[in-house]
C-alpha cells in the first residue's frame, strides 16, 4: 500500500491530502465505515489565506477525536473534479460532510467559524485538547476577512 500523499502546504496532524476523485471517494468511504464526519479544506497553492490556515488546520486535526471526524485537504487546481463536485467558488472553503453529504460550510479562514462548524456537527475534542482550547485560537482575529 502506498503512503498517502501529504497536502500542501505541509501541515502537522492527521490530514489526508486529496488529489483526485478516487482519493476523495476513499476518504468518504473510510469515514462512512466508522460513522465519522469529514471536514475538508479546499485550497489553492496561490492563495495567501490558504497558506495561513494550513498550520492551524493541521493542529486542529490533532485536537479532535479521529473516530468522530476525519480531516482532509483538496487542492482545487489539482483536483478540479472534486472541487466541482463540492461546488467550490472561493478559497479557502471548509466543508463538513456526513455520509458523503455536505451538512455545513465556511468560506474564508476564520478558525472560530471552522471550530463552531465542527462542534455543531458533532465532532468531539480529545480530552487533552478540551482543557486548553481557549489558548489554541490565538490568532483568529488577524486572519478574519472583512
Amino acid at each position: 500500500a502506498r503512503e498517502a500523499r501529504k497536502p500542501w502546504p505541509e501541515c502537522p496532524g492527521r490530514v489526508v491530502g486529496v488529489h483526485g476523485l478516487t482519493e476523495w471517494k476513499a476518504v468518504l468511504a473510510s469515514a462512512r465505515s466508522k460513522s465519522a464526519l469529514v471536514v475538508v479544506d479546499c485550497y489553492a497553492l496561490w492563495c495567501p489565506p490558504c497558506k495561513r490556515a494550513a498550520p492551524t488546520y493541521g493542529r486542529m486535526s490533532l485536537e479532535y477525536d479521529p473516530e468522530t471526524v476525519m480531516f482532509a485537504k483538496v487542492d482545487v487546481d489539482a483536483a478540479s473534479d472534486v472541487a466541482r463536485l463540492l461546488g467550490v467558488s472561493a478559497m479557502p472553503t471548509f466543508f463538513c460532510l456526513r455520509d458523503g453529504e455536505v451538512i455545513d460550510s465556511v468560506t474564508g479562514w476564520r478558525e472560530s467559524s471552522v471550530r463552531r462548524m465542527l462542534d455543531e456537527s458533532g465532532a468531539k475534542l480529545l480530552p487533552a485538547a478540551d482543557e486548553g482550547d481557549e489558548v489554541a485560537g490565538g490568532d483568529d482575529e488577524s486572519s478574519r476577512l472583512v
